[in-house]
């Protein structure tokens, strides 16, 4: 069951070469039959990992290595 949705805006700083960008993530908040809310992340209508983890680090287009994300804001 959706409890919210909203798009988060993402920055990424390349710590390896400087390399910085942003992208927007569509965000559902959801309830698990257990009542525990979890967050689903979706670029392009495909789901993806968080961002903001090692795993669901997008590569710098400029040199490839893994950019954690931070977080800008919500709307």
């Amino acid at each position: 069951m959706d409890i919210e949705k909203g798009v988060d805006l993402v920055e990424f700083i390349c710590p390896k070469c400087g390399h910085r960008w942003e992208r927007q993530y569509d965000v559902r908040h959801c309830e698990t039959p257990s009542g525990e809310v979890r967050e689903y992340f979706q670029i392009g209508g495909f789901w993806v990992l968080p961002p903001y983890t090692s795993a669901g680090a997008p590569q710098c287009v400029k040199c490839g290595w893994r950019v954690v994300g931070r977080w800008m804001g919500r709307r």
